[in-house]
């Protein structure tokens, strides 16, 4: 009897892990907008890492995709004068084609980021939606302002899949169908996992 038992609260045991499981996997599925993490190479100075979302989705009457990445540099040993000063500079690429220097296309042309010290930027990166959607490629290059003498530091990439939404006008009986046949399939997964076992 004591064995029926404890072979009983393992079985609950592994249900309510898949369970746990399941609830975790479809929170997953449903919010692309998950910021994912892209780490540079150590330098003098580099990127530490970039923080951007992994997917975006956007309704079908938008003319544009914006999402904002952040890009965070950690100086080590890049220094101007004796008070260990420096300024940086990005320069960005999407799909291998420079999208947007900081240094030519802004008025500030560099930031501030001395030395022993690290700096979080943030960026919005926008794309017109007659590009269509696909799988972007982003570059990040780290540029160093030696005295009006830019150095490249560090590169990073990443990807960020664009997805545009469907009209509700366009959606079908079959993807109803399909919605329908997935809302029961875990309506029923989750009655299977919930139920008593049965010695």
């Amino acid at each position: 009897m004591l064995h029926n038992k404890k072979a009983c609260e393992t079985v609950k045991r592994k249900r309510h892990i898949l369970l746990i499981l399941a609830i975790f996997a479809s929170v997953l599925l449903n919010n692309p907008n998950v910021m994912t993490l892209a780490e540079g190479q150590r330098g003098d100075a580099h990127i530490k890492r970039v923080e951007y979302p992994a997917s975006k989705i956007y309704q079908y009457n938008k003319e544009i995709w914006n999402f904002t990445v952040r890009p965070v540099v950690r100086n080590e040993n890049c220094a101007v004068d004796d008070l260990g000063q420096a300024w940086f500079f990005f320069k960005f690429y999407r799909d291998s084609e420079l999208w947007w220097n900081e240094y030519n296309d802004t008025t500030y042309k560099v930031w501030q980021c001395n030395l022993n010290h690290t700096v979080r930027c943030g960026y919005e990166l926008i794309i017109p939606t007659w590009m269509g959607p696909k799988n972007y490629d982003f570059k990040i290059e780290l540029y160093w302002d030696n005295k009006g003498s830019p150095q490249l530091l560090d590169t990073i990439r990443f990807s960020v899949t664009c997805v545009l939404a469907v009209h509700p006008s366009y959606i079908t009986v079959i993807s109803y169908l399909f919605v329908y046949s997935l809302a029961a399939f875990l309506l029923i997964f989750y009655l299977l996992l919930t139920r008593p076992y049965q010695w």
